[in-house]
């Protein structure tokens, strides 16, 4: 149970890294659109 903890949290880390990866790339093309329409 506790060998596999790091590999479980590694991959937590991971999966909000990803997350918040996507949500920065569809903001900032967010921000391009709008940017474009001034």
């Amino acid at each position: 149970m506790f060998a596999a903890t790091p590999h479980a949290a590694k991959q937590i880390v991971n999966n909000t890294k990803g997350i918040n990866v996507s949500l920065e790339t569809k903001g900032a093309l967010f921000f391009i659109r709008t940017a474009f329409r001034l």
